[in-house]
């Protein structure tokens, strides 16, 4: 329950690339599903990446997070995180968060995993 409304969503996957997983999300109506939408089009994100380009999810009270991480020289990693609140059946991009990590740091993994 995303938005803790007491409607259950589900993740599901809906797609593989040669090194990502790529994750849908859909309401759950009843016995129904449907899609999530995200800018006028099904929600789906990709988790995993190659070496210098991760990508993730988490999941915070409420709130939905795509964590995104890019690299030159694979040991400094400049992040964008895309923070989204479900209302309805729409996702809504409300902030972001920049910044970098080393490859080094625990926190990298997140970059690449799904928490949700």
């Amino acid at each position: 329950d995303v938005d803790g409304d007491g409607d259950d969503e589900v993740w599901a996957v809906v797609g593989h690339g040669a090194s990502t997983t790529v994750m849908g999300l859909f309401a759950l109506d009843g016995c129904e599903l449907g899609a999530v939408q995200l800018e006028g089009t099904d929600a789906q994100f990709a988790v995993g990446g190659p070496v210098l380009l991760l990508q993730g999810l988490r999941c915070e009270p409420g709130r939905i997070v795509h964590l995104g991480a890019t690299s030159e020289d694979g040991e400094s990693f400049a992040f964008l995180d895309l923070i989204y609140e479900l209302r309805g059946t729409e996702l809504v991009r409300v902030d972001d968060a920049t910044g970098t990590l080393t490859a080094a740091d625990p926190g990298l993994q997140a970059y690449s995993s799904f928490d949700c």
